[in-house]
């Protein structure tokens, strides 16, 4: 896979690069044949990523809630993204609350840049429009994200 960045509220120096780097490094190793139907391969080829560098399973955002994130390593929550756009709003929220929570200092969000969500659905998140819509929420959305697109699956 090849991964495109940006970074959100100073998330470069925020994210620790001993977790950042070897998960875009290992993610860059993937190779999945991206079709129409092939989300449940992109996540689970993820999912492996994550297990390799020792990010938790399924984590509770709060303790009177069953939501929760995909993930969570040292102090950095991961969200990854590969459905409908509106969907992103609501992870927004929960890596949020756990900021202000202070159960994560910060967080990495996975989802496919646009071109690539165009070949795997419609109306799916995508890199462009998440980092776009993410700048009109600076003030609101304060954790620092690292976004992680994925731009290309090589076979």
């Amino acid at each position: 896979m090849k991964i495109t960045q940006h970074f959100h509220n100073d998330a470069q120096e925020a994210v620790p690069k001993h977790i950042l780097h070897p998960l875009k490094w290992d993610m860059e190793k993937k190779e999945v044949i991206p079709t129409r139907r092939g989300v449940r391969e992109i996540k689970e080829a993820i999912a492996e990523v994550l297990a390799s560098n020792g990010w938790s399973g399924r984590t509770i955002v709060h303790p009177d809630s069953k939501i929760s994130i995909a993930s969570i390593n040292e102090n950095v929550g991961l969200c990854f993204q590969f459905a409908n756009m509106c969907t992103f709003c609501v992870d927004l929220l929960k890596l949020q609350v756990m900021y202000d929570r202070k159960t994560i200092d910060s967080a990495i969000y996975i989802l496919p840049v646009k071109r690539l969500a165009l070949t795997l659905g419609n109306n799916m998140s995508n890199f462009e429009r998440f980092t776009q819509e993410l700048k009109i929420y600076k003030n609101i959305i304060k954790i620092p994200i690292a976004i992680l697109g994925v731009e290309k699956l090589s076979i």
